[in-house]
């Protein structure tokens, strides 16, 4: 359901825990997991955004970490399915101290 929580904040809950906080500042959605992103998609409920700790924001897809941000450098994961420009950019990119590429072939 949707409800008013307190001044300013509109809840909606589903299967009764609350799953999204709309604010006079923000929207805020629930930390969700790598199988089931906070932020995700109708036909693809394995793939988006979550938070898994403090400081930690990750990327996934098909339920597998594609992008960690927190405070190290983004690491990249996953397969460059064989894309040579890929490989290139992510090693350019590792060289230069940007990312962590722990991408496979």
């Amino acid at each position: 359901g949707i409800f008013w929580k307190a001044a300013d904040t509109l809840v909606i809950a589903a299967g009764g825990a609350e799953v999204c906080y709309f604010t006079d500042s923000n929207v805020r959605a629930i930390d969700g997991s790598i199988g089931a992103p906070g932020y995700a998609f109708k036909d693809d409920t394995n793939t988006g955004m979550y938070r898994p700790a403090a400081d930690d924001l990750r990327l996934a897809v098909g339920g597998a970490d594609r992008l960690v941000l927190n405070g190290a450098k983004p690491a990249v994961t996953g397969s460059r399915g064989g894309n040579a420009a890929l490989a290139s950019a992510l090693s350019t990119l590792a060289g230069l101290g940007l990312i962590t590429d722990s991408s496979t072939a």
